[in-house]
């Protein structure tokens, strides 16, 4: 099923957000992407529930695609994630909003310009 935010229309959702700067950077499973997540954002609990339910969304919008594991891998990881060609355009268009957000609370006095 396809979804706008893989032609990078709508805003993500912060957690899908951040599964995506995750799989930018390398190919992991479900228990990998959480202990990334939890070592960037310490302050933030990842529920498994969640978690899954974001990443069957992403792939049902075409932003990840599930991959067989390597042999080696424990029954933890038996599928792995990696980012589609649409899901790098909609994180390039998250990441544009953002910077139009942040440009915006400088213009309006909120953050200091650097």
């Amino acid at each position: 099923m396809a979804d706008s935010r893989g032609s990078g229309s709508g805003p993500l959702h912060d957690l899908e957000r951040a599964i995506l700067m995750v799989l930018l950077e390398v190919d992991a499973h479900a228990y990998g992407i959480v202990a990334e997540l939890e070592r960037r954002m310490p302050e933030r609990r990842i529920y498994p529930a969640n978690l899954y339910r974001r990443l069957n969304d992403m792939v049902d919008a075409g932003l990840l695609k599930e991959q067989p594991a390597p042999a080696s891998a424990d029954a933890r990881q038996r599928c792995h994630y990696r980012v589609t060609a649409a899901g790098r355009r909609a994180a390039r268009a998250e990441a544009e909003r953002l910077e139009r957000v942040v440009a915006d609370a400088r213009r309006l006095g909120l953050l200091r310009s650097r």
